[in-house]
């Protein structure tokens, strides 16, 4: 179960999408790739290790709002 989901974009402006629970996390990539690990831990450690995970490869991450990932209309 996810207790937390943000959305970033990478420097190549790429959504890239940080799911984590109390179980392990999920890192989802724009290509349709995604890196998972079963952790049993605090949701909150859990994003955070993912995160980390994310920056290694990715470099910096821009978080944004859901909203500004979609047009409107």
């Amino acid at each position: 179960e996810i207790k937390k989901e943000e959305h970033f974009k990478d420097k190549n402006n790429l959504e890239i999408i940080i799911q984590a629970g109390e179980n392990g996390w999920s890192i989802l990539y724009a290509d349709g790739g995604s890196l998972c690990k079963d952790d049993t831990k605090d949701a909150e450690d859990n994003f955070k290790e993912a995160y980390n995970e994310a920056t290694k490869t990715l470099g910096e991450l821009t978080k944004v709002e859901v909203e500004d990932c979609y047009e409107e209309g």
